[in-house]
């Protein structure tokens, strides 16, 4: 897949903002159309976790990231589950190797510097931890401290599985 461009993140992000309620639904819809397995990830991820407003601002990001990768890539084939799942067990391992080196206090700093500067979508990581701040340091505060990770997590599992399915098979 084509490295989604920071110009294409802003353009759908501002799209989105000036969404009306209808033209959100239609979006939303268009979209699970299109992208069922992603859609219901988006919907189903941190239930029980994420507040109402944590909830709306996850799938915010979420469809914001998604709507961006299709708009790169038209011909994006259908994201399943499995796909979905292939990528959290990856995010899984990760997140494991990170603790044991913060246990032994070497090697994170490095981790993520490798995880941000090396991501194949660099632009779509880029604009994740940039809303997620924002998020968290809004007055309103519109994600809690605990949570900011943990949908991190999830939505940079959206942006590997994306990638993943755009990439030609070897």
């Amino acid at each position: 897949m084509q490295t989604v461009t920071k110009e294409i993140l802003d353009s759908v992000a501002a799209s989105l903002n000036r969404a009306d309620q209808a033209q959100a639904q239609n979006i939303t819809h268009a979209l699970g159309e299109r992208q069922p397995a992603v859609m219901g990830f988006l919907f189903n991820a941190g239930e029980g976790i994420f507040n109402e407003e944590e909830r709306e601002w996850f799938s915010y990001l979420g469809i914001a990231l998604l709507k961006s990768a299709l708009e790169t890539d038209p011909k994006l084939p259908a994201i399943t589950g499995e796909m979905l799942e292939d990528s959290a067990a990856d995010a899984v391992e990760f997140v494991r190797i990170l603790r044991q080196r913060d246990e032994t206090k070497t090697g994170l700093p490095d981790e993520m510097t490798a995880l941000l500067a090396g991501h194949k979508q660099p632009e779509m990581i880029k604009f994740l931890v940039a809303a997620m701040s924002v998020a968290s340091q809004e007055e309103t505060r519109k994600v809690r401290d605990d949570c900011a990770g943990t949908m991190f997590f999830f939505l940079k599992i959206l942006i590997d599985t994306i990638d993943r399915a755009a990439a030609p098979e070897a």
